[in-house]
């Protein structure tokens, strides 16, 4: 497929070039490509990104490089109609190019094409369909259909994130660019409520840090056929996350890192069998809660005290804040008063770092 690539800007702007577009996208249809393939394609002609969206969908976009993520058009993107409220789009920056309204004609009916070899099916771009795939309750032949739209064999290997944030303009975006671009390109996102879910196919990063604004929990590996399998351990997981923030005044960004469920070991145990209510009325975590809500420095001191559960020792977890040791031993200080109990030693720390992931699970409800 290499030799198909064409650039637009190399293209005569007679009929020759024309015909050498229509045969482009001829082609692409000819080769039998899904979406992810004529998207990709597209967008390494247009030298701009390209997509395909619609109402009720997350939408697939195609970078210039050629690869694909969930998302949708920007603002001002030149747009075709095709069926069903769908419609193929163009986002170039600056002036547009000679061939930038047929080269969108001919993607609207090469997906169009894509489209119809389904026959007539929904598009892989409903979030209902991934619903599908991660529920539990949802008959075998449903998932296994939903599965087959999506792009997903019943054997592949399969990762579901749950991932909260993502309400702003840039929507997963941020998640999304710190996955491994073969994760990227075979991913598909719903919106579950305030929780979204993800599903990779590809490899995931061991130590994956959530951008600001967001939570992640990340569930076990496991065949497509699976998939609600994964999903309920990575909503166990984000019960646990952190979400990472700007605002704090200990470093530029505090970044906190996805929570895996294969990490999670006995404590999965709390995240299955304690709800909000029966947390709420344990006294270390009132006494957290009201160390967290001293004016000015009630933020930094929990940051301070989740760092200190993980950390080796007291210089550690200074070096991690960027922080002289002594000052991070007066914060110590102060919620071991608060606390009633020292956290110099292994069973106060324990301590501490259960009621700490206690108050996460009762501000985490599943």
């Amino acid at each position: 497929m290499r030799g198909l690539v064409l650039r637009l800007a190399g293209l005569s702007t007679g009929a020759e070039g024309a015909m050498r577009l229509i045969g482009f996208f001829d082609t692409l249809v000819e080769q039998r490509l899904g979406l992810d393939g004529v998207l990709g394609m597209a967008a390494r002609v247009a030298e701009c990104p390209v997509g395909l969206a619609g109402p009720g969908t997350t939408g697939l976009t195609a970078r210039p490089d050629g690869r694909t993520r969930p998302g949708g058009p920007p603002a001002g993107a030149a747009v075709r109609e095709l069926r069903d409220g769908q419609y193929a789009w163009l986002a170039r920056a600056g002036a547009p190019q000679p061939f930038d309204a047929l080269l969108l004609e001919r993607l609207a009916l090469a997906c169009d094409a894509v489209l119809s070899r389904r026959g007539g099916e929904t598009a892989p771009l409903d979030p209902a369909l991934l619903e599908t795939v991660i529920s539990s309750t949802a008959p075998l032949p449903e998932r296994a259909r939903a599965l087959r739209l999506l792009g997903f064999a019943p054997s592949v290997p399969l990762t579901l994130l749950a991932v909260d944030g993502g309400r702003g303009p840039q929507g997963l975006a941020p998640v999304l660019d710190r996955l491994a671009p073969t994760s990227v390109s075979r991913s598909r996102t719903a919106a579950l409520g305030s929780v979204h879910a993800v599903a990779v196919t590809g490899p995931l990063p061991e130590r994956l840090l959530a951008p600001a604004g967001f939570r992640i929990g990340v569930g076990p590996k496991v065949t497509a056929s699976e998939a609600p399998r994964s999903w309920e351990g990575a909503v166990r997981a984000l019960r646990f996350a952190g979400t990472s923030r700007s605002d704090v005044g200990l470093a530029p960004v505090v970044e906190e890192p996805a929570i895996y469920h294969s990490s999670l070991g006995a404590f999965e145990v709390l995240a299955r069998e304690l709800s909000g209510p029966a947390i709420a009325d344990i006294g270390d975590l009132a006494v957290l809660d009201a160390l967290a809500a001293e004016p000015g420095s009630g933020t930094e001191l929990l940051t301070t005290l989740e760092v200190l559960v993980q950390a080796d020792s007291l210089r550690a977890a200074a070096r991690t804040l960027h922080l002289h040791h002594n000052s991070v031993a007066v914060r110590v200080a102060r919620a071991e008063a608060a606390l009633g109990y020292g956290l110099g030693e292994t069973v106060g720390r324990f301590r501490l770092a259960l009621a700490l992931a206690l108050r996460r699970l009762r501000d985490n409800p599943a």
